[in-house]
């Protein structure tokens, strides 16, 4: 995504990560990750904060 110029926060949710991609990519700022099993309220919450956060403008990929 971010090679086609997206600058959309990225939320990955998985339980597992036995290679440790997603955490790679958690400590290289590129995504959040959201571990399973969550509660509604933790989706929510990650979702709004993502969403919330100061960052360059969502690019092409998303403009209308």
């Amino acid at each position: 995504m971010r090679e086609r110029g997206c600058r959309a926060p990225v939320l990955l949710v998985s339980g597992f990560d036995p290679d440790g991609t997603a955490a790679e990519a958690v400590d290289r700022g590129e995504a959040e990750l959201l571990r399973k099993p969550y509660l509604a309220s933790e989706l929510v919450e990650t979702v709004a904060a993502l969403l919330a956060a100061p960052g360059p403008s969502a690019g092409p990929a998303l403009a209308h």
